[in-house]
């Protein structure tokens, strides 16, 4: 009864976090069910005494996590909003702005995950690869020589790129309205981390397009913690900080093949995150 009360109360008098993210933010977890708990953003709307509007979804790509963020800002009043925080994902995830299939709805009446998932650059071997029919003309990265067989369309720089661009766009916007702002990223802007000797070329790559990008010097590294993102050249990612913080073989949920953070890691980044936004 006290803690309904205390949520109506927040609900009707504290100012929102909107926060926006992948499955490292979504607290369905819809990639293993059997399991549920908070994530991330409501820890810290719990430290921070706010309400927290949690649009994180499994498989959203950085394109769909910012029109996400973005179309959620533009319903309030600027000065409703207490925080925007947003955990940037994989830079190669191919999606539109909206989900096509999945529904929370359908993940708890059937529970089972049956979305239109993300398609990705990755390796041939090891990886569930979901072809989709607006991606049926994509081919498979052949590892043993990434300078060539890029995906037809479009090619890892391009996609890079574009990240940047949403990275920007939402720290622009945010500016603009007055907005605290601040973000991370919080898985790697490659996939596969365990196929990291075969993916050095692009990780590199990665590294260089951050260096020498022209709008990677708008990016404010004060409301962009572990910016510049890749560790090549001193950047920090949610997942390596959850590692070090917490162990290898405890940061995530051991169920499966689960690489999500589990509760203790989403509490312990949580509370590091208030440090640094009150910082």
């Amino acid at each position: 009864m006290q803690k309904d009360l205390r949520k109506n109360i927040m609900s009707k008098y504290s100012k929102k976090i909107i926060a926006g993210g992948c499955s490292f933010t979504d607290k369905r977890q819809p990639l293993t069910l059997g399991y549920k708990h908070n994530t991330w953003p409501e820890f810290v709307g719990e430290l921070l005494g706010m309400e927290v509007i949690n649009l994180g979804q499994c498989g959203s790509g950085n394109r769909q996590i910012k029109y996400r963020v973005f179309n959620e800002i533009m319903k309030y009043d600027p000065k409703d909003i207490g925080y925007v925080f947003v955990g940037w994902t994989e830079w190669t995830r191919l999606d539109y702005e909206t989900s096509t299939r999945y529904t929370p709805m359908q993940m708890e009446e059937t529970g089972i995950y049956n979305g239109d998932y993300y398609w990705t650059y990755g390796p041939g071997v090891g990886r569930n690869q979901i072809p989709t029919s607006r991606f049926k003309e994509m081919i498979n990265v052949k590892t043993n020589d990434p300078s060539q067989d890029f995906l037809r369309y479009p090619i890892f720089e391009h996609l890079a790129k574009q990240s940047l661009q949403y990275y920007y766009d939402i720290q622009n916007l945010c500016k603009d309205l007055n907005i605290p702002y601040y973000c991370f990223q919080a898985i790697a802007t490659l996939p596969c981390l365990e196929f990291e000797e075969e993916w050095r070329y692009m990780r590199e790559t990665s590294s260089k397009l951050l260096m020498e990008e022209k709008i990677s010097a708008l990016i404010d590294e004060k409301c962009f913690w572990g910016w510049p993102i890749e560790k090549f050249i001193g950047g920090n990612t949610m997942v390596e900080w959850c590692k070090k913080k917490n162990g290898v073989q405890s940061w995530f949920n051991i169920k499966g093949n689960d690489r999500h953070p589990s509760e203790k890691s989403h509490r312990l980044w949580a509370e590091q995150w208030c440090e640094y936004v009150n910082s």
